[in-house]
């Protein structure tokens, strides 16, 4: 897999690193709203919709490891 056409594109490269960003930013902001909910369940729904982005994150951050890789 050493021609990987994507990871050979900067574009391609750019907006990976640029969800990366954006789902950190999530991260904070969905962090923040569960602190500001007085309900249980809400609470839970907002935590878990952090985990999710986590998971993005660690998505994304293999993606470009994997473009290294292959670069």
């Amino acid at each position: 897999m050493s021609n990987c056409a994507p990871c050979n594109n900067a574009t391609f490269i750019s907006l990976v690193s640029e969800a990366i960003t954006d789902d950190l930013g999530a991260i904070s902001m969905y962090a923040q709203m569960a602190k500001m909910v007085d309900n249980l369940a809400l609470e839970a729904l907002f935590t878990g919709i952090v985990g999710d982005e986590y998971g993005h994150v660690r998505t994304w951050m293999t993606i470009l490891a994997l473009c290294e890789v292959n670069s």
